[in-house]
């Protein structure tokens, strides 16, 4: 490339900046395009809103473990089990209470008679013993020559 070929390139340079020049110089708001504006004005506000949603998805992450509902829920569905299970043995353990009852009543009956029958025969006995004494007294007193 040649130095006259230079120059002219920058003579082209300088014309074409001159006029642009002039008119921001005529239109201090030429340089503000508003459309730029709300484009980075937009850019910013999804980045600090992505930004936001990151730290709350992270906030939410960390706490999600110490969620009260979520120990309320099985707290609640702990109880529901155990008095359920707690129904289930009371009513097992009823029939099983009643039906010891009734060999406790059977039991004490049997008992009672059995006693019964106990003191009956000590009766009985005691008057055989009391019949033969009194018999045995009554010979003893016959061969002594005993006279009544």
């Amino acid at each position: 490339m040649s130095n006259t070929e230079t120059k002219t390139e920058t003579k082209k340079t300088e014309t074409k900046a001159a006029p642009q020049q002039a008119q921001a110089q005529a239109n201090p708001f030429a340089a503000f395009d508003p459309m730029a504006f709300w484009n980075a004005s937009q850019q910013m506000f999804r980045d600090a809103m992505t930004q936001a949603q990151a730290q709350t998805s992270a906030m939410t992450d960390k706490f999600a473990a110490l969620d009260p509902m979520g120990y309320w829920s099985s707290f609640r569905e702990a109880m529901t089990q155990a008095q359920a299970h707690t129904a289930g043995i009371t009513s097992k353990l009823d029939a099983q209470y009643v039906e010891l009852e009734q060999q406790l009543v059977e039991r004490a009956h049997l008992a009672v008679a059995t006693w019964a029958q106990l003191a009956n025969d000590a009766i009985s006995y005691g008057s055989r013993l009391s019949t033969e004494a009194r018999k045995l007294g009554a010979d003893t007193a016959k061969k002594m020559g005993a006279t009544a």
